[in-house]
């Protein structure tokens, strides 16, 4: 589930569990496009009765690249370059 790019406040988490509590999950993956506030990270635990993971997008980008370029003939060299100027570009305002 990808979250919005605002800071993830309590009230999201909530809302988040209401829309899949009916579901037979036993495992979610948040997918953060910000920041986390450290509450809500907190109150995952006491509202999800499951496991419940949470990612930033960047990092979630990063493993994709590496996966991808590690399955094609491309040089360390050239992979680390890629890296470095990806997240170059996610860390530029």
């Amino acid at each position: 589930m990808f979250c919005p790019p605002e800071p993830v406040k309590i009230a999201l988490i909530r809302e988040i569990y209401n829309g899949v509590k009916e579901e037979n999950l036993s495992r979610l993956i948040l997918i953060l496009q910000s920041r986390i506030m450290s509450r809500a990270k907190e109150s995952i635990k006491d509202i999800f009765p499951f496991k419940v993971d949470t990612f930033q997008v960047r990092f979630c980008l990063i493993c994709w690249l590496l996966f991808t370029f590690r399955s094609v003939s491309v040089s360390k060299e050239e992979l680390w370059t890629l890296l470095v100027v990806t997240i170059t570009t996610m860390l530029t305002p």
